[in-house]
């Protein structure tokens, strides 16, 4: 008997040293998005954890949740140990193949995505189908640990930033607080003005209250459809909450001060919404609750596992969950994830390609609308080159020898089948406390007769408002989609056949006065830019 029980030790042990090997990067990766600030050596412990703009600060407590809820699971109510080794295992293989793609494509989230997956096809694999059924909760739970793409996060929050900005107005000019929008900020008479920054855009209130929901609507007295419902209602509940404190933000500026609103109120104002919000919740509990008796006729439900509780006399449960671990399946399972972390490891190793390309690929001398640029090259930092894992690129400033137009900055980022080496530049831009005030489709006109698509952004950073406009290369075709330069790539890749992606970048600083002829400096710059790069690029 305690042979056996150091066997389920030492198997247990193997198998979670293999899995934590097998997502070792996946997990640093999420580590990292959790706390941006993380490898800051200028900062304490609490200045890492709490400093930069994270969305995930709640994720070790999905960890802490999710392991909690298994634990009082497998304690208190009854649980068949029935294995499934086929269905088991090829759900394992899956979750573990998908981390890889994940891997090679270098697509965080798909290989973070996989990791309740495998953990499914662990507990079907070792323990069967009523133990996954009576674990589903704390394997789900782990999702809401897992970061959104940057890419979808930088959307969401120029998205619900517009949003928060509007409403917020609209209600506190029902308050009695006269105030105007303009893209992200609020002017409020007498000249002041208050900024909606990232921080303030409700997606993190969004996101930790979502978790919260479906942590809520488990526990809750509602059942299926009716606890699914109240889950989704967490959703409007976060908008609705953050509208309420922008609200709150507009008014407290127009009646106390807008030092007073960006201090004090401010910090007050973040626990006054997860209040607020909590509340909701309760409150949309009851009401459900009502509504189904209302609608069924029938009592509350009883409480959610009272029909399947162990007894008094079933103490074995444990010593069976433990030597489900000693046969050869979860040897097999510590053996398969093994492979998958030295796969993980090859598939993970940075590519390098060269820290700068020819600045002549740009030219060093155009003239636009019969004006004269010269230029001199720009290097990028070394924290830059290592996060892109060293792309080509070419970086060159055009300064006009006459005055009125601004020097004009051009960027190419040249990183082959690199996925990395490529990103959409609002993610540089507002990880450089830059604020995004208006982002559009646009389509750039070309010499040739074709047009480019490309996407343009309105950029206040500090005193200085820029125009940025860019696009998208795969082979010999122009994408202002980020995703669908990402997918040509990643699909040409897998299948042999590489191609050559590269990110085209036009900026420039203007006054208000001038963005229509800023905009059209930007196209004709593209239109010298491209036709140079077609005929370097294979």
């Amino acid at each position: 008997m305690r042979l056996r029980r150091w066997q389920s030790v030492t198997v247990a042990t193997l198998l979670l040293c293999a899995g934590t090997a097998a997502y070792w990067a996946t997990l640093g990766g999420m580590w990292h998005r959790w706390y941006p600030a993380w490898n800051r050596a200028d900062l304490g412990l609490l200045g890492r954890i709490s400093e930069g703009e994270s969305y995930y600060t709640h994720g070790p407590l999905m960890v802490l949740v999710s392991l909690a809820a298994a634990l009082l699971l497998m304690g208190y109510t009854r649980i068949a140990v029935q294995p499934r080794p086929r269905a088991g295992g090829a759900l394992l293989c899956l979750g573990l193949l998908v981390s890889q793609l994940g891997t090679l494509g270098r697509i965080a989230f798909v290989s973070a995505a996989s990791l309740p997956v495998a953990l499914a096809g662990l507990i079907l694999l070792l323990w069967g189908v009523q133990a996954l059924r009576r674990l589903w909760f704390p394997v789900a739970i782990l999702a809401f640990m897992i970061p959104l793409p940057e890419v979808t996060i930088a959307e969401l929050n120029f998205r619900l930033k517009m949003v928060a900005t509007e409403w917020g107005v609209r209600l506190a000019d029902l308050a009695g607080v006269t105030a105007i929008r303009s893209g992200n900020q609020a002017f409020i008479d007498g000249g002041r003005s208050l900024v909606v920054a990232n921080v303030c855009n409700g997606l993190r209130t969004l996101l930790s209250l979502v978790a919260f929901g479906a942590l809520y609507a488990y526990v809750c007295r509602l059942r299926g459809a009716w606890a699914v419902l109240l889950f989704a209602l967490s959703i409007p509940v976060a908008l609705v909450s953050n509208t309420l404190r922008i609200a709150s933000l507009v008014i407290a500026a127009g009646t106390l001060g807008v030092d007073a609103a960006t201090g004090w109120f401010h910090e007050a104002s973040g626990v006054g919404l997860l209040v607020v919000a909590m509340a909701l919740m309760f409150v949309l509990e009851h009401v459900l609750l009502a509504i189904h008796k209302r609608v069924s006729g029938c009592p509350l439900p009883q409480g959610r596992f009272s029909d399947v509780l162990r007894s008094e006399s079933d103490r074995g449960q444990w010593a069976r969950l433990g030597y489900a671990l000693c046969g050869r399946r979860a040897l097999a399972a510590a053996g398969v994830m093994t492979l998958s972390a030295v796969l993980t490891m090859w598939l993970a190793r940075p590519s390098r390609g060269g820290v700068s390309a020819e600045q002549s690929l740009l030219g060093e001398t155009v003239t636009i609308n019969g004006l004269r640029y010269d230029s001199y090259s720009l290097d990028l930092d070394d924290r830059t080159l290592t996060i892109l894992e060293y792309p080509q690129y070419c970086y060159r400033r055009y300064v006009p020898t006459g005055s009125g137009p601004s020097p004009i900055d051009v960027w190419l980022l040249l990183a082959g089948d690199n996925r990395k080496g490529i990103h959409p530049p609002d993610l540089c831009l507002e990880g450089g406390r830059a604020g995004i005030i208006a982002k559009n489709d646009v389509t750039a006109p070309r010499a040739a007769g074709e047009d480019v698509p490309c996407r343009e952004l309105i950029v206040q950073d500090q005193e200085r408002t820029y125009y940025y406009l860019y696009t998208y290369r795969f082979g010999r075709q122009y994408t202002r989609s980020y995703w669908h330069q990402q997918l040509r790539l990643l699909g040409g890749g897998l299948m042999g056949r590489p191609t050559q992606g590269a990110l085209i970048r036009v900026s420039a600083a203007f006054d208000a006065a001038r963005l229509e002829q800023t905009r059209q400096e930007a196209f004709a710059m593209l239109r010298l830019v491209l036709p140079r790069l077609d005929a370097a690029l294979p």
